[in-house]
């Protein structure tokens, strides 16, 4: 393994000390933030009710929409998206592998 020395640091790997300049950055941006008399608004606490609230009036349409059917149609639907897009994805990271014909 091959390291250098930067400003008195010593770097193993380029990536290793990204992830521990993204750390730091991270954990400097958390103590921004006051721990105590952290409170979330009341919107957010009522969401429960809100939201409730207003699926109230679709509960009585269940007569006439099979809702069960449409949760799967629309679930299938957002599956065969995401796998579509992780399969584009995949092929785009295979693609900048140079060996195998890449750009990367």
């Amino acid at each position: 393994m091959r390291s250098s020395v930067i400003r008195g640091w010593v770097v193993a790997v380029i990536s290793e000390w990204f992830l521990g300049l993204a750390t730091m950055i991270g954990a400097w941006f958390v103590g921004l933030v006051p721990a105590e008399g952290l409170e979330p608004p009341a919107e957010v606490w009522g969401l429960d009710a809100t939201i409730s609230g207003f699926l109230a009036p679709f509960s009585g349409l269940s007569v006439w929409v099979p809702w069960a059917l449409v949760f799967f149609c629309a679930g299938m639907a957002l599956l065969v998206w995401g796998v579509g897009w992780g399969v584009k994805g995949i092929a785009w990271l295979w693609g900048q592998v140079p060996v195998v014909g890449g750009a990367g």
